[in-house]
C-alpha cells in the first residue's frame, strides 16, 4: 500500500559518514513504520525500496561526498511492506569551526505526483537494465535522458518537482 505524505510534512534523518543513521524525526518514524531504536545505528539503505535503481544512489553519493547537495525522487519501503515516494535533498553536514564533514542530512518532502508517474517509468527501465547485469546501458539511458533535457541530474529533478511532468520520454 502506498503512503502519501501530507503537504508541508518533512522527513528528516541524519547519518554518519558511512550512511548509518544517527537521528530521525517523528515524521520519519511515521512513514517508515519503524521505531527509533530499530533505526539508530542501522544503514540508511534499510528503507531503500527494491524498485530503486542503484545508479540514482551512486549519483547522490558522488554529490554529497563532494560536499554538494543532491536531489532525487526516491521510493522508500516501510517496515510493514508499504512504500512512499519523496522528493529528497541530501546534504553534507560540515562543522563550521573545523570545516570537517561530520555526516549527512536528508530532508524529504511530498513528491509531485505527475513527476512520480514519469520518473517511475524511467527508474523501471534503469532497474531492468541493472537487474539484467547491464549497468553500462542503465548509465547510458540516464545520460541520454539528461542530454535530451540539456540538464544535470539535480537540475532535472528540481525542475520536475517544481513543474511536474516535463520529461520527453
Amino acid at each position: 500500500m502506498e503512503l502519501i505524505l501530507e503537504k508541508g510534512e518533512r522527513i528528516v534523518s541524519r547519518t554518519d559518514l558511512h550512511g548509518y543513521i544517527t537521528s530521525v524525526n517523528e515524521t520519519f518514524l511515521k512513514y517508515s513504520e519503524y521505531r527509533e531504536e530499530d533505526l539508530i545505528g542501522k544503514n540508511h539503505n534499510l528503507i531503500r525500496h527494491f524498485d530503486m535503481p542503484k545508479i540514482v544512489f551512486r549519483l547522490l553519493w558522488v554529490k554529497i561526498h563532494n560536499n554538494l547537495d543532491a536531489n532525487a525522487f526516491v521510493k522508500n519501503k516501510t517496515k510493514n511492506g508499504n512504500f512512499y515516494w519523496v522528493y529528497a535533498t541530501a546534504s553534507p553536514i560540515i562543522d563550521k569551526t573545523s570545516g570537517e564533514k561530520k555526516g549527512y542530512i536528508s530532508i524529504r518532502k511530498k513528491a509531485d505526483e505527475s513527476a512520480i508517474e514519469q520518473i517511475e517509468k524511467v527508474y523501471k527501465i534503469l532497474k531492468e537494465n541493472e537487474n539484467s547485469g547491464d549497468w553500462l546501458k542503465s548509465k547510458e539511458i540516464l545520460r541520454d535522458l539528461l542530454q535530451k533535457h540539456d540538464a544535470k541530474f539535480n537540475d532535472l529533478m528540481s525542475k520536475m518537482q517544481a513543474q511536474g511532468a516535463i520529461l520527453n520520454l
